[in-house]
Parts: C-alpha cells; sequence; structure tokens
C-alpha cells in the first residue's frame, strides 16, 4: 500500500468487529461470570477515587436508531491487577469491554488504513512500523474513529497465548505472520521473540508473565511486551536470553491522540 501525504484523509472501512470475549480469556479463565468481575474492579476505583473517565461526543448514525444524532462515548478505566479494564458505553449503553496492555517503547508509524468496526466506536488500524506491515486493535479508537494523520507514532502490547520456549535460536531473527484469516482478526498474530525482560504479574489472582523483547528485522526493531497467563504457556517459563513463539493480539496506541480524563473517582452512570 502506498502511503498518504500528511494529514491526508485515510480510508475508513467498515467491517463487523470480533467479539471481546476471546481477549479477554486469554487473561480470564475463573469461575465467577467476567461481566461481574469488570463491574466489582469500577466499583472498586469508585471507592478508592481512581476510576478514571473519558467521555467524547460525536454525530452520526445513533447507535440504536440508526439515525443521524449527537451521541455520547464515555470509557470507564479502571485496574484489575496488572490489567487495565476498558469499559465502553454510548448513549448510556454498555457497548464493549477490553483488556489493555500498555506499551512502552515508542516507534514512527506511517498509518495507511484504518478498519471501523460496526459498533462504531472501535476499530484496527494498519501501518507500516520497522519496516514492517501491521494492523493493531487501537485501544483508543472510540476517541478519533479513525480520523488519523499518515505519519504519527505509536506504542504496541501484546496479550498472549500458546507461549512456549523455542530450543534452538531462528537464524533469521524475530517473526510476526498473521495467525487467523477473516476482517475482524487482522490484529492476531504468531511471533517469534527475543526474551530481553521477563516480570512475573498477578491477574484476577492467577499468575501470568510479561515477556519483552525485540522483534528484528532488515529496517527496523520493534519492540513489543506480551503478557501470558502462567497457564498459557506449554512446557518451561521463558527465562532472559531464550526465545519464546506465541500467538497474540496485538493492540496499539497512536500518541498524537492525547487523552484527557474527564474525572477521577465518583459518581458515573454505569454500573
Amino acid at each position: 500500500m502506498k502511503s498518504k501525504k500528511k494529514d491526508a484523509t485515510l480510508p475508513i472501512n467498515r467491517i463487523g468487529g470480533a467479539s471481546h470475549g476471546e481477549h479477554w480469556s486469554m487473561v480470564y479463565r475463573g469461575i465467577h461470570p467476567l461481566d461481574q468481575l469488570i463491574k466489582f474492579s469500577i466499583q472498586m476505583a469508585r471507592d478508592r477515587r481512581d476510576l478514571r473517565v473519558i467521555s467524547r461526543d460525536w454525530n452520526g448514525p445513533n447507535v440504536q436508531t440508526g439515525r443521524t444524532s449527537s451521541n455520547t462515548t464515555r470509557c470507564l478505566i479502571s485496574q484489575i491487577g496488572h490489567i487495565t479494564s476498558y469499559t465502553l458505553s454510548v448513549n448510556d449503553h454498555l457497548w464493549a469491554s477490553y483488556p489493555y496492555s500498555p506499551g512502552s517503547s515508542s516507534h514512527d508509524i506511517i498509518i495507511t488504513e484504518v478498519f471501523r468496526w460496526e459498533n462504531l466506536v472501535e476499530g484496527q488500524v494498519a501501518c507500516r512500523v520497522c519496516g514492517t506491515e501491521l494492523v493493531f486493535f487501537d485501544t483508543h479508537f472510540f476517541i478519533h474513529q479513525g480520523k488519523l494523520p499518515s505519519r504519527t507514532s505509536g506504542v504496541f502490547g501484546a496479550f498472549g497465548v500458546r507461549v512456549k520456549k523455542v530450543e534452538k535460536t531462528p537464524a533469521t531473527g524475530g517473526a510476526m505472520v498473521r495467525a487467523v484469516n477473516g476482517e475482524g482478526y487482522r490484529d492476531i498474530y504468531r511471533i517469534m521473540m527475543p526474551v530481553e525482560e521477563i516480570a512475573e504479574l498477578e491477574i484476577f489472582g492467577a499468575r501470568a508473565y510479561q515477556f519483552e523483547g525485540t522483534m528484528l528485522n532488515a529496517k527496523g526493531q520493534l519492540r513489543v511486551p506480551v503478557i501470558a497467563l502462567a497457564e498459557s504457556i506449554e512446557g518451561d517459563v521463558p527465562g532472559v536470553g531464550d526465545w519464546l513463539s506465541a500467538t497474540i493480539w496485538l493492540q496499539g496506541l497512536v500518541q498524537e491522540m492525547g487523552v484527557e480524563f474527564e474525572s477521577r473517582g465518583g459518581d458515573t452512570s454505569e454500573g
């Protein structure tokens, strides 16, 4: 795909979205209903007065009636151990919830295409970064709804499953390969990555790990932290100096789109 000029209008394709059920299963496999845990995390954040809220007003098809009108998207951000939960509502109707994995390193990116989900407030972004074509789930799509500059910067994070230690160091360096066909799953990849940092975490009371390493290619180095439950690891836990393979859900955040929080704690209409 050819790059667009800075601030050019990028193509926005409206597509059906993937369910977040399989995304949450990357970090939670407990016996309690997930929606109850998310509501509990929101209430706990209110009680601690560190519930963060982002609100955005926008004109477009009303998500209930289909008629053009004013809409309000609100995002409630709460912490669940080492995981951040994003819960979206549109016009006071619960719309979506997904776990967020913050990235650690900034990269220059060229955005080439935008895929807007049918729910109008979520989407994926295609870009070129470090000489590689990638598509990521944009955790803050509800803020800009695909109206992005073509040249900007971004950070990437991921949740992983089927993680295992690679016994033989690959000769070609790190790799990312699209793992699942289908328009809603462009952001699912199989990777091979050297482990440069590792941290032990707790998520919903379960043991987990964050692996961080560099994806190598001919034109640059893409740094991606990958969070995985211990039960998603097959065999020995990869350590620093090892290589791992995994299937990941790639997330990203366009840094140029500033995020301002409406409030930190207090009452909200959701929950």
